[in-house]
């Protein structure tokens, strides 16, 4: 019966027992491919967004984020994800230590499953740079709207749906000073205050968000 609530998470009739077993004074990672994707693959170097879930043999979920930014692939993730298209769902069990590092558990073997969203270049970007005063027109915190949107470039990709995991690239300005950039990064649609503007844009589409005195200078890479 423990396998049962990972024959129901693979969709699939039977998942035959891995050869993981708690007990084993040596377990080894074991890499199960749950369900194939679509579209470019994980490659070396990428930056990865991905779900992840974390559960004991018995089912028990210890850990998960729908989210996760992942930019160095520990040694038996590389194993999972390299090579895997968006879309794809796949298994990895063995013991914490090597399959989900931090973790703070005393199993023997734990059971993650990956959503992948997809793999990225570190650079990943629509183009141009990000300048620190796009969008601002130079105007003062206090003259802007405290919770204005406005879209810089039109996207021709797929729609951002509200509670869509998305890939950003993105700037924090404060009065034209630049706080914080970072991306590729995965974020989940309404999770986070300013995100919620992103519901109804499009893949590829360059916008401004205000959000009192601090300006998100945003570039959508991809949703899924």
């Amino acid at each position: 019966m423990r396998l049962l609530w990972l024959v129901m998470l693979a969709g699939v009739p039977a998942l035959g027992p891995p050869s993981v077993v708690p007990g084993v004074a040596e377990p080894v990672p074991v890499v199960v491919r749950l369900s194939g994707g679509a579209g470019p693959v994980v490659g070396p170097g990428d930056v990865v967004v991905t779900g992840v879930e974390v559960r004991s043999w018995a089912g028990e979920v210890l850990s998960g984020t729908r989210a996760a930014t992942v930019r160095e692939l520990p040694e038996a993730w590389r194993a999972a994800l390299l090579g895997r298209a968006r879309g794809s769902r796949v298994m990895l069990v063995g013991p914490p230590a090597e399959v989900f590092p931090g973790l703070s558990t005393g199993a023997p073997v734990v059971v993650v499953v990956f959503d992948v969203v997809g793999g990225y270049p570190p650079d990943a970007r629509l183009g141009a740079t990000h300048p620190p005063d796009a969008g601002t027109g130079r105007t003062r915190p206090s003259e802007r709207l405290p919770h204005a949107t406005r879209t810089l470039i039109d996207g021709s990709g797929p729609a951002v749906r509200p509670g869509a995991t998305v890939v950003l690239r993105y700037t924090v300005t404060h009065d034209g000073a630049v706080l914080h950039a970072a991306g590729p990064e995965g974020f989940v649609v309404g999770r986070g205050a300013w995100t919620e503007s992103l519901a109804g844009q499009h893949v590829g589409a360059r916008l401004t968000i205000a959000r009192g005195p601090l300006l998100y200078l945003v570039d959508i890479i991809d949703t899924i």
